[in-house]
Formats: structure tokens, C-alpha cells, sequence
């Protein structure tokens, strides 16, 4: 068969390419090389350093300022540049003075900005470590529904030649084999289509992990038992409000806003410039030295706008905290939901399904080989077969997902997917 033929062509492509430059690795093993080598995680960091750059300079104090003044003409004398002992010269040095605490706010807005920095970071870090195990759990599911089909495209391919052969002795009608090769195309179309899924799948996991391989995972089979378990949704909302730097975020976005508007209440405090002054011969002595002072007097302006702004912005950070809140609660209880229905689907799927189907599967074949079934009654119990194999996967997979987007909810490792 002309399909067939493919098939099979298919496999030794796709087999050697999997021979030769594959990846196989547990979820601990993804993780790893994801925080080593993730591109994102890594430019993300300097945010942190800048963050260190901002808190420093914020530290720094105003540079003094140098003045010069030098005579260019003098026309009593009739000189150019007269700046000897008996010219003129002026030098000066100021000072600015940073009063009311400004300094000392704008240090520590700088270091609550490192704090949102961090946050930012672990933020980027779960939400890509999320992405990252949900494509490990679904390549995973379906590198074993396309073994599954893999399997059962075999049995059939089995089955075909030898109705092929009786055909053409005249002892079966040809509509058998076609019966049988329709059956065979539905599940070769269904495994190329998982094959399609895997290879769009896999290239995620390769930029996660800044490889080239073609990743194969593996899980134990107990994670799946170990896994259906729900903790207490009180207890779960609980650790998400500890964990999530989100929230955390919006914590310190409001005390940076209340920073900010003491900073706005101290800017109304004038800053004090000093001087110290040199004057050859410009003032009332000869070489006389000068002390000096330079304050601005706050009259008109009292920064009345920019303080009512900052109270504004810290009204709104407020609400937009609680907003916050509201949005984890939603999430958490929604994952919540989500994993009691994801363990109640498990447990029920996995009474029905056991090593029983395989052995009815086993006896069903034989049966038919021995012709003690009709045609019909093998290709539906076929068929059936799949089905539930397939959805029995796919159980054990949305359990795995479920308890991983808890994970996500909460911003730590509720459930751990050991291999």
C-alpha cells in the first residue's frame, strides 16, 4: 500500500533523526537547564544590577560647582587680561545642601524599586516555568498516544497482508479489506496529526531550553497517583498570598507611593546652596574672602500640584492592590475547581480502564485471526479500544495539568513532579 509505504519511510527518517540527536530528560533535569541556559531568565538579571546602579546613585551627593571670573579688559589701565597682583580675579565654590529628608526618600524609593526588580524577575521565572512544564506534560501525552497508535497501526498492518493474501485466493471479499484499511487510515490520519502536535511542541521546549535536540520526556508512573490529592482551598489561597510576587508588587508599589508623596511634602523644603569666595580686588577689600548663602523662599510655589497628584497615584495603587487580590482569589479558586474535577475524572477513568483491556484487546485479535468474531464486531471493538485508551491518557494528563497550574496560582511547588 502506497500510505503504508510512507508510513514506514516515515518512521526510519524520523527514527534515525531521534537516534541521533535526542534529549532525553526527567521534568528536574528541563528545570535545571532552563534557569542555566533560558535567554529571557538572563537578560532579566541585569534589570537587578540596574536596579543596584539606581540605589547607588541615588546615594550620591550633588557635585560642587567651580566659578571663575577674570578680568578680559581693563580700560583704566588699558591692559587685556590684568589678572596679576594688581588685576582682578574671582573664584567661587558652591555647594548645594539637600534639606528635609529628600535625599534619604530618594534612597529609599531606589531600593523599593530593587525589590519590584526582583519580583519582576520570579515573576518572568513562573510564568516561564509554567509554559515549560505544561509543553514537557503535553509532549509527554503525546509521544504515548502516538506509541499507542504506533502499536495499533501494526496490529492492523499484520491484519491486512493476510486478508490481502486471502482475497486473492478467492476466500474473502475484497469490501473486508477495505473495511479494514479504512479503520487503518482514520488511525494512521490521528497518529500523523499527534506527530504534527509533537513537532510544534517540541520546538517550544527548545527555545525554553536553548537546544537544538529533539527532547524526549519521561515520567514515573506513580506521579499521577502521587499527584490526586486537593489541599484545602482556604490553605491554598492562603499560600498564594504569601507566594505571588505580584501581589507583592503591588504591596511595595504602594509604599513607593507613599514615599513619593513624602517626597513630594519635602520638596516644599528649599534646598540650601553654600559659597566660598575668593575676590582679588572687586569687593570692599583687597583679597577678600566671602562666606555665602543661597535659599529659595517657598512664596508661590508650594508644589500644591504635584503633591495632590501623588495622592492621587497612591488612591489608585490602593485600589488597584485589591484589584490584585481579587484577581488571585478568582484564579486560585477557578485551579482549585479545576484540579477537584481533573482527580474525580482520574479516579473514575482509571477504575474502568486497567491491564484487563489489554488482555481483551490480546484475546479480541486472536479471536478474529481464528475467525470466531465477525469483521464488524473486531473494527468497532478496535475502534472502542482507542477511544478509551486515548481518553484514559488524556485523564491522567489533565490531572498533571491541573495540578500544575496550581502550582502557577500559588507561585510554588504545591504538587512535585518527581521522576
Amino acid at each position: 500500500m502506497k500510505t503504508l509505504c510512507l508510513f514506514y519511510l516515515f518512521l526510519i527518517v524520523f527514527g534515525q533523526g531521534f537516534a541521533q540527536d535526542t534529549l532525553l530528560i526527567s521534568l528536574q533535569e528541563a528545570e535545571k537547564i532552563f534557569l542555566e541556559k533560558n535567554f529571557l531568565l538572563l537578560a532579566k538579571q541585569y534589570d537587578i544590577e540596574a536596579a543596584d546602579a539606581q540605589i547607588l546613585q541615588a546615594k550620591l551627593y550633588p557635585n560642587p560647582t567651580f566659578i571663575a571670573s577674570l578680568n578680559l579688559i581693563d580700560p583704566e589701565n588699558r591692559q587685556v587680561l590684568h589678572i596679576s597682583n594688581t588685576g582682578q580675579k574671582e573664584f567661587a565654590l558652591e555647594q548645594i545642601l539637600i534639606l528635609g529628608g529628600k535625599r534619604k526618600s530618594e534612597i529609599a524609593i531606589a531600593q523599593k524599586n530593587k525589590e519590584i526588580a526582583k519580583n519582576e524577575f520570579f515573576e518572568l521565572m513562573r510564568n516561564l516555568k509554567f509554559q515549560l512544564v505544561q509543553s514537557y506534560f503535553t509532549l509527554y501525552e503525546q509521544k504515548q498516544i502516538a506509541d499507542k497508535y504506533t502499536q495499533q497501526i501494526h496490529v492492523l498492518d499484520s491484519i491486512i497482508k493476510a486478508y490481502e493474501v486471502q482475497v486473492q485466493k478467492g476466500n474473502l471479499p475484497m469490501k473486508d479489506v477495505i473495511r479494514l484499511k479504512s479503520a487503518y487510515l482514520k488511525i494512521y490520519q490521528e497518529r500523523s496529526n499527534i506527530l504534527q502536535e509533537q513537532i510544534q511542541e517540541n520546538q517550544k521546549l527548545q527555545i525554553l531550553l536553548q537546544t537544538s535536540r529533539i527532547i524526549l520526556p519521561t515520567l514515573a508512573e506513580n506521579t499521577f497517583k502521587k499527584t490526586s490529592f486537593l489541599p484545602a482551598y482556604n490553605e491554598t489561597l492562603q499560600i498564594a498570598f504569601q507566594n505571588r510576587k505580584d501581589l507583592q508588587t503591588m504591596q511595595i508599589s504602594k509604599e513607593i507611593a507613599a514615599l513619593r508623596l513624602r517626597l513630594q511634602r519635602q520638596l516644599v523644603v528649599p534646598d540650601l546652596a553654600t559659597q566660598l569666595a575668593y575676590d582679588q580686588r572687586g569687593g570692599a577689600f583687597v583679597n577678600q574672602i566671602n562666606i555665602g548663602i543661597a535659599l529659595p523662599l517657598p512664596l508661590w510655589n508650594k508644589n500644591k500640584g504635584n503633591i495632590k497628584i501623588a495622592q492621587a497615584e497612591q488612591k489608585a495603587i490602593n485600589l488597584l492592590f485589591e484589584q490584585k487580590q481579587k484577581e488571585i482569589e478568582s484564579e486560585v479558586l477557578s485551579a482549585w475547581q479545576n484540579m477537584q474535577t481533573s482527580i474525580e475524572a482520574y479516579k473514575g477513568v482509571e477504575k474502568i480502564y486497567s491491564q484487563e483491556y489489554e488482555a481483551v484487546f490480546e484475546g479480541i485479535k486472536n479471536n478474529f485471526r481464528k475467525k470466531n468474531i465477525s469483521l464488524l464486531e473486531f473494527v468497532d471493538f478496535f475502534e472502542a479500544y482507542n477511544d478509551a485508551l486515548v481518553e484514559y491518557q488524556r485523564a491522567k494528563m489533565r490531572l498533571l495539568f491541573s495540578a500544575n497550574f496550581i502550582n502557577f496560582v500559588v507561585a510554588t511547588d504545591i504538587y512535585k513532579f518527581e521522576n
